[in-house]
Formats: C-alpha cells, structure tokens, sequence
C-alpha cells in the first residue's frame, strides 16, 4: 500500500471501508500529497495496523483534512512514523493528538 495514492492531487473524498490490511507490511506516503483531501472514510474494524512497519509520510501534507480517526491504530516502538502527520491543520493535529495521546508523533512546520 506504500504511495498508493500518493500525489492524487485532485482526490477529495475517498472511501476505503472495505480495505483489508491486515497483511501490509508498509504503508508510508499512502495519502502524501493529496493537498485536496477533505474527507477519508477509514475502515473501522479491518484497518489492522498490528504488522505495519513503517507508516512514515502517511498523511503529509493533506492539508485539506477536515477529520481523521486513528483511534484504531496500532503504533508500535518498531514503527517508522516520520512526518506522518506534516502539513495537516493545527486543529485536526490536536485531535488526534487527543485520540492516541501522542506527543511526538506529530511534525509539524
């Protein structure tokens, strides 16, 4: 799933409910660079990131991003998560921040 939409930079609204991940192994830049991203609907129960190496750039700069729920994520110390959240709005960092209580796992510019 690594760049998988990477730079869809007319992308909007996305759904991937019916996504099953619980084999992935990298899904860093998923989402990089899709600056028009307003609404993502993620699954609720098989978006398993338990064997999730590295999610880095994930989100990067999808400055559009109104919501983002990874109340279901799985991070662990082995995770590679650099700049995962880069670019989102200060508001939508906060509450995400609030989700995992994370700390550092936000770079923000």
């Amino acid at each position: 799933m690594r760049s998988m939409f990477q730079d869809c930079l007319s992308l909007i609204r996305l759904n991937i409910m019916n996504f099953n991940t619980s084999k992935v192994k990298n899904m860093s830049g998923m989402f990089c660079n899709c600056f028009s991203l307003i609404d993502l609907v993620l699954p609720e129960k098989n978006f398993i990131t338990d064997n999730v190496l590295n999610i880095s750039y994930m989100f990067y700069n999808c400055s559009s991003l109104e919501k983002l729920d990874i109340s279901n994520f799985s991070i662990s110390c082995e995770t590679k998560y650099r700049s995962i959240f880069y670019g989102l709005n200060i508001k939508l960092l906060k509450k995400i921040r609030k989700q995992k209580e994370l700390e550092d796992i936000a770079y923000i510019k």
